[in-house]
């Protein structure tokens, strides 16, 4: 099987947020994360870190007293969602 290594950018994004202002890295992760985000201060406009602690929110609450069968139905009924909302924007 052929091993792939995915990187999500809102890690090297998020190495400037002010929540990680302590955090020190390793200088062949600071050179990417410098050459990724080459600016002093980034404007957003949505906090990407909350809209996700949002929608984890929403899931728990929506799946707490669910079996765990339930709960595999629910997360495929989900992706199946997914996969049609992307099939019909093609």
């Amino acid at each position: 099987m052929k091993q792939r290594i995915y990187i999500d950018t809102s890690i090297v994004g998020g190495f400037f947020d002010k929540e990680f202002a302590d955090v020190e890295l390793t200088s062949e992760a600071e050179n990417l994360a410098i050459a990724t985000m080459k600016t002093d201060e980034i404007e957003k406009d949505f906090d990407c870190v909350k809209m996700k602690n949002d929608i984890q929110a929403k899931i728990y609450v929506e799946i707490k007293d669910m079996s765990s069968s339930e709960r595999v139905e629910y997360f495929k009924d989900g992706a199946q969602a997914f996969w049609s909302t992307l099939k019909e924007r093609k």
